[in-house]
């Protein structure tokens, strides 16, 4: 199990970093193509609007300008819109804005400054706004500003469900490829190297065993062929240690003058040995027994 996991958990660890990259990847992507969606939405309508609000500032109707904004109040994500002097004070409003846009933000007193159109990212009581500006010209003059209000809100609540998405599809995909890991190790590499393991107890406690079917591949063939090489010593030394046993065996029961004599000799320790033999008794019962014959 231990090898199992050296070898398995490097991979969960490179596929829970790539997936985690991946995710934050696709997180800022979907928070990107939110915000350039918003600010082109935002800069159609301030444009189109812009035709609309301009000649009636000739006329210097509040009442219009205040009727039109209002018409364009609280659509989709549209907090408002807002049309300021050349002094910053608010010409018309819509009035659910904040009262902090009742005087010209950064937006507008910057496109009125410039006489080109600014887009900004603000917070606004705690909720993220988008700001599109346009200058506001008269007789050529830039005299003001009007700025289209969207709540970006949505933005941070979308990126959110994106980042749990993304996480939920890497921890499926962590968990799939770490059970398919498991499995491939333990099929291709741990459980041929525990069968080649078990054929080498066998060969070394003596008892006959059938290699069956061992695993192959690059890796696996060296190692068969080193331990049969392995096997066949082995096999060739038991042979010879039993043949040896044997001899010796045979050898044991099998006495011979020279092996008595150092056999002697290592036990005595080159001290003297004195044999008794009665050699004259023998030789007259010799005698005896060639005269009764004689008779």
């Amino acid at each position: 199990m231990r090898t199992t996991l050296k070898l398995v958990l490097p991979l969960v660890v490179s596929v829970v970093t790539v997936s985690l990259l991946y995710a934050g990847y696709q997180v800022r992507t979907e928070k990107r193509n939110l915000r350039n969606d918003l600010v082109r939405r935002s800069s159609v309508l301030a444009e189109s609007l812009q035709e609309g609000v301009e000649p009636l500032l000739d006329r210097a109707s509040g009442k219009n300008l205040q009727r039109l904004v209002e018409r364009f109040g609280e659509r989709e994500h549209l907090k408002g819109i807002a049309v300021y002097d050349d002094s910053g004070a608010a010409l018309a409003i819509t009035p659910g804005l904040a009262r902090r846009f009742h005087e010209s933000p950064e937006a507008a007193t910057r496109a009125a400054r410039v006489d080109s159109e600014v887009s900004d990212f603000i917070e606004a009581e705690g909720v993220p706004m988008h700001i599109s500006a346009l200058p506001l010209h008269r007789n050529g003059q830039t005299v003001g500003a009007l700025a289209v209000f969207y709540d970006a809100s949505y933005i941070g609540t979308r990126n959110s469900y994106a980042m749990r998405d993304a996480l939920l599809n890497a921890l499926f995909q962590t968990l799939l490829i770490t059970l398919l890991a498991l499995v491939l190790v333990r099929w291709t590499l741990t459980g041929p190297l525990a069968r080649t393991a078990k054929w080498l107890r066998t060969l070394r406690a003596g008892a006959p065993h059938d290699p069956g079917a061992l695993p192959e591949g690059e890796i696996f063939d060296q190692i068969h062929k080193e331990v049969a090489h392995l096997a066949q010593d082995l096999n060739r030394a038991r042979a010879t240690a039993e043949t040896e046993a044997r001899l010796r065996d045979s050898q044991s029961s099998l006495w011979t003058a020279e092996r008595l004599r150092v056999s002697l000799q290592n036990k005595l320790h080159d001290k003297p040995l004195f044999v008794v033999s009665n050699r004259a008794s023998l030789t007259c019962t010799s005698s005896m027994k060639k005269t009764n014959r004689s008779t």
